[in-house]
């Protein structure tokens, strides 16, 4: 089986899969049936990512968390799958196996959701759990986007965009750790990273599909124009993001 064919078919079957998953939980909650998570409860959603759509994630990792159960896997495993994953999607992005690598993005963050989800079925949360999950998660994070930063190398413009979007969403994740550090009530930013990996996932999984397409009138034809147009606007509100959450936290501190 060629890179190819799996770069063309493979995001199609996740997609049917996360529809499939979408509609059997809305489904669900039209019949009063709508399920609780600790986590969603605790995280909440945004404008960007709504609660909705957080508890439909949750709905469809349950019984893949369930299966890593059975089969034993510890948190801190699942864990390092996910960078690993995470890793080889970002070396088949840098190639142009964009499907693929989106593919594998979504399986790695899928991994990311089911650490915790094991951790507390097991009752093994521990504190260097939690800081070794953070650490993979960036580490994920940044594999994916450096990817996409080789993959647009030669686009001047787009690798701009790249590197700014790497810039605000680390300094949004290193600014968060130091909002907790100093106990500081300030809210969250608008554009988080499930937020920036779910836009980044679900563009590079269609990209393929629509090498043509009208924006606001303006006919964009470049490969992985998808993709193009999210970094673009991902990197524009992860930053905006970050300084409005140190506009917000300023006004705290100053009152």
């Amino acid at each position: 089986m060629s890179f190819q064919y799996l770069n063309f078919w493979f995001p199609i079957v996740l997609l049917i899969i996360i529809l499939i998953s979408f509609l059997w939980y809305l489904g669900l909650a039209l019949a009063g049936r709508r399920k609780q998570y600790k986590r969603v409860e605790q995280d909440g959603g945004t404008v960007i990512l709504g609660k909705f759509l957080m508890e439909v994630s949750h709905f469809m990792m349950t019984p893949v968390g369930n299966l890593f159960s059975v089969l034993k896997f510890t948190p801190n495993m699942i864990t390092s799958l996910s960078v690993f994953v995470a890793a080889g999607a970002g070396f088949v992005i840098a190639h142009g196996l964009l499907g693929l690598g989106g593919g594998l993005a979504a399986i790695a963050s899928i991994f990311d959701l089911v650490d915790g989800m094991v951790a507390r079925k097991k009752n093994l949360l521990t504190k260097f759990g939690k800081l070794y999950d953070s650490f993979c998660d960036r580490l994920s994070e940044f594999f994916i986007l450096a990817g996409i930063l080789f993959l647009f190398r030669e686009n001047t413009f787009l690798l701009i965009c790249s590197i700014a979007l790497i810039a605000g969403s680390f300094l949004g994740s290193y600014l968060s750790a130091l909002v907790r550090e100093q106990g500081v009530h300030a809210g969250r930013g608008f554009m988080r990273r499930p937020e920036r990996v779910a836009y980044l996932v679900f563009s590079l999984l269609v990209t393929q599909y629509f090498p043509h397409f009208e924006l606001w009138g303006l006919s964009v034809q470049t490969e992985g124009s998808v993709l193009s147009v999210t970094i673009i606007l991902l990197a524009v509100a992860v930053n905006l993001s970050v300084l409005m959450r140190v506009r917000k936290i300023y006004l705290v501190l100053s009152s």
